[in-house]
């Protein structure tokens, strides 16, 4: 009874109200000081003000941050919610990244970009999606090794632990005409090729994600000699570098 009273006095003094909850149908579950626990979804939470909780009536419960002892992630539908960012099955999601690249060429020369990917991912499971992504990845233009690329893939996540998640893609990249040369050679051309990636994602909150990872791609570089245009041929090379960024999940 004591602590049925803590929890309509707390609630009730910040402008929300209650009833009866069930808590297998929420994501979070609010433990406070005194023992007593309130479950509902998280709206907002500033740690050194308020906690926000939205109950079953749709009303919204405001809770001083000081009363809180701890915060748990309750069972939905018999399915736990992991970490920052639960995918829920039977759903799409769509996310815009940025990255920053860092490569080296198979001649020892480094290459400086920056990346730019968008993904549509619809999750089969708790635990996995799948999905489809493009980007552009662009190149400093006084490097003589690279062209920027363009690449298009599928894409697997997978989200084995609390807040992280892992994701690969296999593709193809496209290329730019990769203008750039050296004292000895023109280039006249360009031609992509495969693409894979793989990536270790960190999430701050349900849409905010670091990630760091690895890409490659084969490309092909058509080139002419500069003393003599007779002489011609093409580079190709495996391209690796890598990326270092945020993701936001919509």
């Amino acid at each position: 009874m004591m602590k049925a009273f803590l929890i309509f006095l707390i609630c009730m003094g910040f402008g929300c109200h209650i009833m009866a909850q069930d808590a297998t149908k929420y994501t979070d579950k609010v433990i406070l000081k005194d023992g007593s626990k309130l479950y509902g979804s998280i709206v907002s939470w500033d740690v050194t003000n308020l906690l926000v909780l939205r109950l079953q009536n749709g009303g919204e419960c405001k809770i001083p941050s000081n009363t809180i002892k701890k915060v748990e992630q309750a069972e939905i539908d018999g399915m736990k919610k992991i970490g920052g960012f639960s995918l829920q099955p039977k759903k799409i999601y769509g996310s815009i990244s940025a990255a920053a690249l860092v490569g080296r060429s198979p001649w020892g020369e480094s290459s400086l970009g920056g990346a730019l990917h968008a993904n549509a991912r619809y999750a089969i499971h708790r635990l996995w999606a799948v999905g489809l992504g493009a980007g552009a990845e662009l190149y400093l233009p006084d490097q003589t090794i690279e062209i920027h690329s363009y690449p298009t893939y599928a894409t697997v996540l997978w989200q084995p632990a609390k807040r992280l998640g892992i994701q690969g893609s296999v593709g193809y990249a496209w290329v730019g005409r990769g203008q750039n040369a050296d004292y000895s050679k023109t280039y006249t051309g360009a031609s992509g090729g495969r693409y894979v990636a793989i990536q270790l994602q960190y999430a701050f909150n349900t849409h905010l994600f670091l990630f760091a990872g690895v890409q490659s791609s084969a490309k092909k570089r058509e080139w002419t000699q500069v003393w003599d245009e007779r002489n011609h041929g093409y580079d190709r090379y495996q391209h690796n570098r890598m990326a270092l960024g945020l993701t936001y999940t919509l």
